[in-house]
């Protein structure tokens, strides 16, 4: 007896350890990628906290913009024109000396006059910031530079006869008589180099905030909240095959007059066998290094997967009803829902040796078998590993023990006696009907989700 505890003990402790180990290491890949996370989110605060500090200067200099063209009406008594095309797309201030004439020496007076004064229109603006020419207007080609500047300013042609002082900036533009002086010009050249550069940073800050709304409408799905996963999980525990392995286990028990209470025992450790090997397996996949960035690869064909196995559920399921199979409690109709028959082959085997350790790999060894019924909810929880590491590993404990919790449920109800073992074979392919149908359902939503979920949170984001 005492060498029996010992076994029991050690088979306990080595399983542990090796559970125990699987979880650290994912709870130190998940801890990583959360840190991660927040240091994008720190680096996203960053961005944020300069987008505001870009919208302060940009506010800032709509005010000192304001200022100015107010100043500018006052001394000038001219507001800008806004053109209707844009004449110099270089982003630089243009200075044009405009004037008519024929006559030869008048035309050397005029050269002499714009460069005398041009130091004193631009002022202290940097000569890579301004372009300044001088046409004669009477001639070509200076009569059809002016013509194409005062269409833009939708002036009429009674302007082509006489001397201006035009200045564009951008859009905007301001014209003067050449008798203007000096200090208005140069208010005016400020003016157009203040605006100019506002508006340059008016755009820049709105290509920025466009960027930063991608990338916010780019984000992954938070995980599922801890009650759906649990639910999730108890509705795929409604697996035929699983219950009725267990049914079996208590009938052949039953069998060899061991006894309701040793029957439950065996079922409940080949539930644990179950559990213990979804656990290893849900730990060991969080312990692979770089798991979001596999995840981020595998998203098209992570997508494509669970729409296929969706599919297949809800055919299953469809043929199922429209057939009677499930009246009839007949088995699956498409192979992948089948149970090997050399497994069932097994079960019978280890149901009738009564062994600890036989019932307790048997559940193991029947839950990789059947991997394809759980598999692909196990697919969804991994899809919102980046977004929400931590949870997301907590979401599979919670998964795979809403997977076992139908086996205890019913064995409780059997060994109570509101459940016999022939009622079991009913309800488990009733569960059928009810699992293909949800589990289906659900996995056609999630593949939907990870295929199209920019399109998704763009179109949520639009109407929020």
């Amino acid at each position: 007896m005492t060498l029996k505890v010992l076994r029991v003990f050690l088979f306990v402790l080595v399983l542990s350890s090796l559970l125990g180990g699987a979880y650290l290491q994912a709870r130190v890949s998940t801890l990583e990628l959360e840190v991660s996370n927040l240091e994008r989110s720190r680096g996203d605060l960053e961005k944020a906290v300069d987008e505001v500090r870009a919208h302060l200067d940009m506010a800032q200099g709509s005010v000192e913009k304001l200022r100015i063209r107010i100043e500018l009406y006052r001394r000038t008594g001219e507001f800008p024109i806004v053109l209707n095309e844009t004449l110099y797309p270089d982003g630089r201030i243009h200075v044009l000396y405009l004037y008519y004439t024929f006559c030869a020496s008048c035309e050397v007076d005029h050269a002499k006059n714009f460069t005398a004064r041009l130091p004193r229109w631009v002022g202290n603006v940097s000569s890579e910031l301004y372009v300044a020419e001088i046409f004669n207007i009477a001639k070509e080609p200076g009569r059809s530079e002016a013509q194409r500047v005062f269409d833009a300013m939708a002036l009429s042609e009674g302007y082509l006869s006489r001397d201006w002082v035009v200045e564009v900036g951008g859009n905007e533009s301001l014209i003067f008589p050449l008798s203007v002086d000096d200090e208005s010009v140069a208010f005016a050249t400020r003016y157009l180099y203040v605006s100019m550069f506002w508006n340059l940073g008016l755009k820049d800050l709105g290509s920025r905030a466009a960027a930063v709304g991608l990338n916010s409408a780019e984000q992954a799905p938070s995980a599922m909240s801890g009650i759906v996963v649990l639910f999730l999980g108890f509705v795929s525990g409604f697996n035929p095959c699983l219950i009725a392995l267990v049914s079996f286990i208590l009938a052949a028990t039953l069998k060899l007059e061991g006894g309701y209470l040793k029957a439950l025992r065996r079922a409940f450790i080949t539930a644990l066998g179950v559990l213990y090997s979804y656990l290893l397996m849900g730990f060991s996949t969080f312990s692979i290094p770089n798991l979001a960035t596999y995840v981020s690869w595998l998203t098209l064909p992570l997508g494509i997967s669970l729409l296929i196995m969706g599919a297949l559920n809800l055919i299953e399921l469809s043929h199922d009803i429209y057939s009677g199979r499930w009246k009839r409690g007949e088995e699956a109709k498409l192979r992948l829902f089948r149970t090997p028959e050399f497994l069932k082959r097994i079960i019978v085997e280890t149901a009738y040796r009564d062994n600890f350790y036989l019932d307790f790999g048997i559940g193991g060894l029947f839950s990789l078998i059947k991997l394809p019924c759980i598999g692909p909810l196990f697919l969804v929880l991994f899809a919102s590993t980046p977004a929400q590491p931590v949870e997301s590993l907590f979401n599979v404990i919670l998964f795979t023990s809403g997977v076992v919790l139908p086996i205890f449920v019913v064995t409780s109800l059997v060994g109570l006696g509101v459940i016999k073992t022939s009622q079991m074979s009913a309800l488990r392919f009733k569960g059928r009907l009810v699992q293909r149908g949800v589990v289906g359902v659900l996995l056609v939503l999630s593949g939907s989700v990870v295929l199209f979920q920019e399109a998704i949170w763009a179109l949520l984001t639009v109407r929020s």
